[in-house]
């Protein structure tokens, strides 16, 4: 008898279980597997602090190092935390990653997805700005240069992208980053009051000056010789992210902002909302950067911090009522289980 008394209540807490399980399990288990490191996860972050503690040992050595990104992660960007403030500042870090400099974390290494996963790499140094690097993984292996200083394993990257002038076919001028391109003519004619121009470069840079009348969404990048002008009118472009957009801004309110030296003024652009390109033409080299005016999109400006914040702090409440749960009913069945098969030895 006492063997059929434990059988209703165990197969109504199996059916609990399965109705929860329907409830919150997919759910709940989908988001455990995205927050939970995977063994590939594990061994890129370890890959990487070996490297680096290999590299600190070998002062003045250069070694190029391979590493293969975990499913899931798109690219991999590394900060130099002696330079948080200003790095945290620069409009085009991924918010999660700025929260994270600035909540004072020592996380110096980001896998980058739908999801962002830090780690500590070790002591890693990025002298030159903006002071972080990302290297996107595409669809292979990713090399990262290091270079031992002592103390530090120094990433090395060339910034500075530079072409010959004239080129002898019609050619493009592109930041190390990709961000930015100049569409140079083989027709084209420099001049600069210095002399001949042999090359024309670009290179990121700090931003000269404040302004309250644009909202930045790229790094500055400044074009040499300074003071060169062009016949004709060259094409520049600047790609652009809309995860890295305020939520609800108006994507065709985006505009190449160029500072004369004085102040900043908006060029007439052109946005090309499908392939994610603001576009326009210059007649001379100044810097450049990609923004909106901020008037007329405060609300808009001021949901950016906003969303990050949420994003990083999201919260499963499912999983926490789920967990509890799942894990009391296994208890009051194993229970149940151990008395049944008790019960039955006694028969």
């Amino acid at each position: 008898m006492r063997k059929a008394q434990g059988q209703p209540l165990l197969l109504a807490l199996l059916a609990i279980l399965a109705v929860l399980l329907l409830v919150f399990g997919y759910q709940g288990i989908q988001n455990l597997g995205e927050q939970t490191a995977t063994a590939e996860t594990i061994t890129f972050e370890n890959t990487v602090k070996d490297s680096v503690k290999e590299v600190i040992r070998d002062y003045g050595k250069i070694t190029v190092k391979t590493f293969h990104l975990p499913d899931g992660f798109d690219e991999a960007c590394f900060v130099d935390l002696n330079y948080a403030e200003e790095v945290a500042s620069n409009p085009t870090l991924n918010p999660i990653i700025r929260n994270s400099i600035e909540d004072g974390t020592l996380y110096n290494a980001f896998l980058v997805g739908d999801k962002v996963k830090a780690f500590e790499a070790g002591s890693i140094s990025i002298s030159q700005y903006p002071h972080f690097i990302c290297f996107p993984g595409g669809n292979g292996p990713i090399d990262i240069k290091f270079e031992g200083v002592g103390g530090s394993g120094k990433i090395v990257k060339e910034f500075r992208a530079e072409i010959s002038i004239p080129p002898e076919e019609e050619m493009t001028l592109e930041s190390a980053d990709g961000i930015v391109e100049l569409e140079v003519p083989r027709t084209v004619r420099a001049t600069n009051p210095s002399g001949p121009i042999q090359s024309i470069a670009v290179e990121p840079e700090s931003f000269p000056t404040a302004t309250s009348d644009f909202f930045f969404l790229s790094g500055y990048y400044d074009f040499s010789p300074e003071g060169t002008t062009f016949v004709p009118p060259l094409k520049i472009s600047m790609h652009y992210s809309p995860a890295s957009l305020p939520s609800g801004l108006d994507e065709t309110e985006l505009a190449i902002i160029h500072f004369d030296g004085d102040s900043w003024t908006a060029l007439p652009s052109t946005v090309d909302t499908e392939n994610k390109i603001v576009y326009a033409y210059i007649t001379g080299f100044s810097g450049f950067a990609l923004g909106v005016p901020t008037e007329g999109n405060q609300e808009e400006l001021s949901n950016l911090s906003y969303n990050a914040e949420q994003e990083e702090r999201e919260f499963n409440w499912q999983l926490l009522i789920a967990t509890p749960v799942l894990v009391l009913l296994a208890i009051i069945i194993i229970t149940l289980s151990k008395r049944k098969k008790n019960d039955s030895g006694q028969l």
